[in-house]
């Protein structure tokens, strides 16, 4: 098993709290994909900031995805969570259209 280190655990000075991005194509990703590292984070570097950003969610889902969001991001110094609407599956098209990338250039830094 590969050992995932994020610093900090060795007795020395307190860890830097990191600016952590978390970008999933669907509601669900973020958990799946990396949750438990993203929980891990949060534990050991008290002050963390997140922007969580889902790009494709159906008002259901999306009501599903904050409430994950907000369950997850409970150890986060400050949080942001953005659930945008871009139609499944097709984020190569989007992404050609030019949607995708002027949406990545208005969102604000991370804190």
């Amino acid at each position: 098993m590969i050992r995932l280190s994020f610093g900090g655990s060795d007795g020395a000075a307190a860890p830097t709290p990191m600016r952590i991005l978390c970008l999933g194509a669907h509601s669900d990703d973020i958990e799946i994909g990396c949750g438990g590292a993203l929980l891990r984070l949060l534990s050991e570097r008290p002050g963390s900031s997140v922007h969580w950003v889902i790009l494709s969610a159906t008002l259901e889902r999306e009501a599903e995805a904050r409430k994950s969001a907000a369950e997850f991001l409970l150890q986060a110094a400050h949080a942001t969570v953005i659930v945008e609407a871009f139609r499944e599956s097709y984020f190569p098209a989007a992404w050609a259209g030019r949607a995708l990338p002027s949406f990545c250039s208005k969102r604000p830094t991370p804190r």
